[in-house]
């Protein structure tokens, strides 16, 4: 877990850095938008770290921001597992790549692992 809190701060300084040109006509909370980023980094290339960056932090934040709070990831998971678990999960509903990125995750995160109980 600590190597993936590094491996997204590093990426995030170089990001703020370096800057990045966004197209105002994207919609900058849909997983079209977030989902290229989160499979750029899977891949481990370079290429577009400021996406790399706001889809690890993203579901890093969820993470962290949902202990305790009904929601019910094994703390044994590592970031990069729940990352493969929210592309695959958005992959299999390509009709929906227009609805929000954290919506996407969050229900990606709750069909994963369902609370008991």
């Amino acid at each position: 877990m600590l190597r993936f809190q590094l491996l997204w701060t590093i990426r995030l300084v170089v990001v703020l850095s370096c800057g990045s040109a966004i197209s105002q006509e994207q919609d900058l909370h849909s997983a079209n938008y977030f989902v290229p980023g989160c499979r750029y980094y899977l891949a481990g290339t370079d290429q577009e770290l400021f996406l790399q960056g706001l889809c690890g932090g993203a579901i890093y934040g969820l993470r962290e921001g949902l202990q305790n709070k009904n929601h019910c990831i094994p703390s044994e998971v590592t970031g990069e597992q729940l990352l493969r678990v929210v592309v695959k999960y958005v992959d299999g509903r390509p009709e929906r790549l227009q609805e929000p990125f954290i919506k996407l995750t969050l229900e990606a995160m709750h069909n994963t692992w369902p609370c008991k109980g």
